[in-house]
């Protein structure tokens, strides 16, 4: 006789959609099912279905739960399932035949917490086959494996997941505080156990989505606002999709304030974003109707506008939610707390003010040292002196984004682990050794470009700084992930006090564009030497073993940072690379110094929040 599986449908005002759910869930192969019916306070004729099918089948059990939020039936359910293993459904979902079957093989390995599979949005009208396309690429939803993903992987998260009812339990169930969101919350809390998801793209789930955009917008909205209570909650669980759609929206306020003054700037957000909606759109309608491409934009918007928007909203909220944790579990979470204060979000909120104040005295202080040593060193030097360094560190501003193929920035992302560290400051050094390399060599077409011969070894001695910046990478990323920003406000510092001093000495001693150059190097060495010194990490004496485990996951979301990085340097940076091609070093030097100066007041204040 197989286990008893226990199935439990959270359902509100589902009337239209729980019969093709219910049916599909009697028809798996695996019989020896308890399926749990949870109605949400409905004001439709729910309860009458679900009534009619457990008279047509004792497997059917329906409970009542007054709260009617998601996280209150799922504890109901939990508290009534008689079952080995615990399966999520939606209400509008149906599930294949063999569903059951296949997530009870992988929990019965004992190798996971939990499984889900992958969520396959169906539209009806026009708008929803948009919606659905939509939620089914990365532009929309990011790395949200469980979207479209095609392999079987283990993931952060998983949609409608089954896990053992007795972890479940041990865990305390979903947190009945949270409003949305309830299912992340739950897995970061499992993860925090020691315990792995499993996401298998043949679980096929058949999941009809909002069947308009207003809707759309909404039900994004409140993902947005749930997150947002997640984070409170939980500050290490945010993942880089879930604060785009915000960061997105910030970058759109702040280039409204700037409209007045810098037109240009202001618009490059609102161009970048019209870009990739251009590029998405085109991609995704191949295999939409025509019926349903023009809804396609609106999709996307929809869903971007909708999270940041709840997002903000939530982040402004004084408190989770109004209802306490589940008395009955007890209180979820409590068997994990957080790293960072547990669901204490003031010490998040407290953390990010800290975090913003030190960075603005890294930058604004950092660029007055630097325009200090920048008005002396104009004075002291010929304008072809900053033009041929200018010329040079063109190429190796592009270079020194990508060195670290975004490992650093991934590490701010992933739990603290001794060989992910290794592995990416092990990357960090051989990838920017070899573009070290490649500059070298590369150094006689560079200067040939620009048509200064003298720029040749000047881009071969700069080209050293992408091994001495990708050296404090590393440190620079652990201090970022655990917000302690004033070692690198004091790294910041150093690094422009050597630099302009020593730029300053040698240009008096008679160095030339050399002086400015030696400074360079000299700020990056104190600046990586600063970070190690604050930061307990060590690399490991096999650290130079790179294990695939450890640097897989590292290299799937630095790689997409790493080519956006590049591209926004690219934006900012090509009119260098124009002037100093065709109006020679001379004039790129008056343009750095007339361009730069007002830039870089415009450009700290985004750098200060960002970087928090």
């Amino acid at each position: 006789m197989s286990d008893l599986v226990t199935v439990v449908v959270p359902a509100r005002n589902e009337e239209a959609n729980l019969g093709p759910c219910l049916s599909s869930i009697l028809n798996q192969d695996w019989r020896n099912l308890q399926l749990l019916v949870v109605d949400g306070a409905s004001t439709d004729g729910t309860r009458a279905v679900v009534q009619g099918f457990a008279r047509r089948d004792p497997r059917v059990e329906l409970l009542v739960n007054p709260q009617g939020t998601i996280p209150g039936s799922l504890n109901l359910a939990l508290r009534a399932a008689r079952g080995s293993w615990f399966i999520r459904v939606d209400a509008h979902a149906s599930v294949p035949p063999d569903y059951v079957r296949r997530l009870v093989h992988h929990l019965e390995s004992g190798d996971w917490g939990g499984v889900g599979g992958r969520k396959d949005g169906q539209g009806i009208t026009p708008a929803g086959r948009a919606i659905a396309a939509a939620m089914a690429s990365p532009f929309g939803v990011g790395n949200s494996t469980y979207h479209h993903g095609r392999c079987v992987r283990t993931v952060d998260h998983i949609p409608f997941g089954a896990y053992p009812t007795a972890l479940a339990r041990e865990l305390g169930g979903w947190d009945e505080r949270l409003l949305a969101n309830e299912d992340y919350e739950f897995d970061y809390r499992l993860r925090r156990q020691g315990r792995q998801l499993l996401f298998d793209p043949e679980l096929k789930i058949g999941w009809q989505c909002r069947q308009a955009v207003p809707d759309l917008f909404h039900q994004y909205r409140r993902y947005g606002r749930g997150k947002a209570d997640v984070a409170r909650l939980h500050p290490a669980s945010l993942q880089p999709r879930h604060v785009v759609a915000p960061g997105l929206l910030g970058s759109w306020l702040g280039a409204l304030l700037l409209l007045p003054v810098v037109r240009i700037l202001a618009a490059l957000p609102f161009a970048v974003y019209l870009l990739g909606l251009a590029f998405a759109t085109a991609h995704t309608s191949r295999g939409l109707d025509r019926r349903a491409r023009p809804y396609l934009p609106a999709a996307f918007l929809a869903m971007h506008v909708g999270w940041g928007l709840g997002f903000w909203e939530g982040l402004a909220r004084r408190r989770v939610a109004h209802q306490s944790p589940s008395p009955s579990l007890g209180a979820p979470g409590s068997t994990s707390p957080s790293p960072s204060g547990g669901g204490q979000g003031g010490g998040l909120a407290r953390a990010a003010v800290r975090g913003v104040a030190w960075q603005a005295v890294s930058f604004f202080a950092g660029k007055a040292l630097v325009l200090v040593a920048t008005a002396i060193l104009a004075h002291l030097l010929a304008p072809s002196a900053f033009g041929v360094v200018a010329l040079a560190l063109v190429f190796i501003t592009f270079a020194d984004v990508v060195t670290d193929l975004g490992l650093a920035q991934a590490l701010v992302f992933f739990p603290l682990d001794q060989r992910r560290n290794d592995a990416a400051l092990l990357v960090c050094l051989a990838v920017s050794a070899a573009f070290v390399v490649a500059a070298m060599l590369a150094a006689p077409l560079v200067a040939s470009f620009f048509g200064h011969p003298e720029v040749t070894g000047m881009f071969r001695v700069l080209s050293l700084s992408l091994m001495l910046r990708a050296s404090g990478q590393v440190p620079d990323a652990l201090l970022r992930k655990s917000l302690h920003f004033r070692p690198r406000t004091i790294a910041e510092l150093g690094r422009a006090m050597v630099q302009g001093a020593l730029s300053v000495l040698l240009a008096v001693a008679g160095y030339g564009p050399w002086a400015i150059i030696d400074g360079y190097l000299a700020g990056c060495v104190i600046w990586s030497l600063l970070l190690w010194a604050a930061v307990p990490y060590r690399p490991g004496l096999s650290f130079w073993r790179v294990r695939g485990a450890g640097l897989r996951p590292l290299l799937h979301f630095g790689a997409p940072a790493a080519g956006t990085a590049l591209l926004l340097c690219l934006v900012f940076n090509v009119d260098y690379l124009i002037v100093g091609r065709l109006l020679g070093a001379s004039a790129l030097a008056y343009y750095t110094l007339g361009f730069r100066i007002p830039e870089l007041v415009i450009i700290s204040v985004f750098n200060v929040i960002s970087v928090v």
